[in-house]
C-alpha cells in the first residue's frame, strides 16, 4: 500500500532490451529499498536487443539480488487480473508492450473485465 493509501502496486513486470532479468533484477532491488518487499516482480519479454547505458544498472546490490525471487512475468500478469475485482486494474506500461499484448491474445474478456484504464508511455526513436 501506498504510504498515503492512494495506490496498492500490485506486481512489476521487466521485460526487454534482452535484459529482461537484469532489468527485474534492478526493480527488485528499488522496491526492496522502499520498502515495498511484498510486491512481486515478473520477468517478463526479451523484446528488441539494447545496449544498456554505463549509468542504468548502477546501484548497489543488485548484483546480489537472490533471482529466486523473481517470477515468470506472465505468470504474474494473469494471477493480478485473476485476482482484481470488476474494473479495478490501473496497468502502466512503461517499456514494451509485448507483455501486455500476449494478455490480450490471451485473456481479451478478462482484461475488458477488469481492467479500468491503460497507461502507456510513448518513446521516440530519431
Amino acid at each position: 500500500q501506498h504510504a498515503i493509501g492512494a495506490i496498492c502496486l500490485r506486481a512489476v513486470v521487466a521485460n526487454g532490451g534482452m535484459q529482461e532479468v537484469r532489468r527485474a533484477r534492478l526493480a527488485r532491488r528499488v522496491l526492496d529499498l522502499v520498502g515495498a518487499v511484498d510486491v512481486p516482480v515478473g520477468v517478463g519479454s526479451s523484446g528488441i536487443a539494447y545496449e544498456a547505458e554505463d549509468h542504468e544498472f548502477q546501484m548497489d546490490g543488485i548484483d546480489e539480488m537472490d533471482s529466486s525471487r523473481l517470477v515468470d512475468g506472465a505468470t504474474l500478469l494473469e494471477e493480478c487480473l485473476d485476482a482484481a475485482a470488476p474494473a479495478n486494474l490501473h496497468v502502466v506500461c512503461i517499456s514494451s508492450l509485448r507483455d501486455m499484448a500476449t494478455l490480450l491474445e490471451t485473456r481479451l474478456e478478462s482484461v475488458r473485465a477488469k481492467v479500468a484504464r491503460v497507461a502507456i508511455m510513448g518513446g521516440l526513436q530519431a
